[in-house]
């Protein structure tokens, strides 16, 4: 694998954006990018919000009130190959666009209850999650290749 160049897009404690559109960081970069979106107001991230970047890394860490990604979200992005959703308050993630996530990071997010169809994460290498019970999945699935 390349070296891959990539910029720091930062957005962090904006309690009073609720909500992440379809085509919100279009054209922000023509190169990979990473982007800490950090202890906001998010409480959704809509279908196409990630729609023509490149993503490297994609941290939404203390984003408290996150409940949904949908499915959709990551339509029209490259990436992320890192995913951080530690202390946020999702359910689930999109069974679609995670496929490039080589590393996902999920602390304190307790109602996290269950992860999306392991052959959605296909490049996953690395996986740090709140509860334990989860490490078995990926377990049962590697031993299925």
């Amino acid at each position: 694998m390349g070296f891959i160049s990539s910029a720091c897009r930062e957005m962090a404690d904006n309690m009073r954006i609720d909500i992440i559109p379809a085509n919100s960081f279009l054209g922000i970069a023509k190169d990979y990018i990473d982007m800490n979106l950090v202890r906001n107001g998010f409480k959704e991230i809509k279908s196409y919000a990630f729609n023509g970047t490149k993503l490297n890394t994609l941290i939404l860490r203390d984003n408290r009130n996150l409940h949904h990604i949908q499915e959709d979200a990551f339509e029209g992005a490259t990436g992320p190959s890192y995913l951080d959703v530690s202390s946020t308050a999702l359910s689930s993630l999109p069974s679609k666009g995670l496929s490039q996530v080589r590393s996902l990071k999920a602390t304190s997010a307790f109602a996290l209850k269950s992860l999306p169809p392991l052959e959605g994460l296909a490049e996953l290498l690395e996986a740090e999650l709140t509860y334990p019970s989860h490490c078995c999945a990926f377990h049962t699935w590697h031993r299925k290749q």
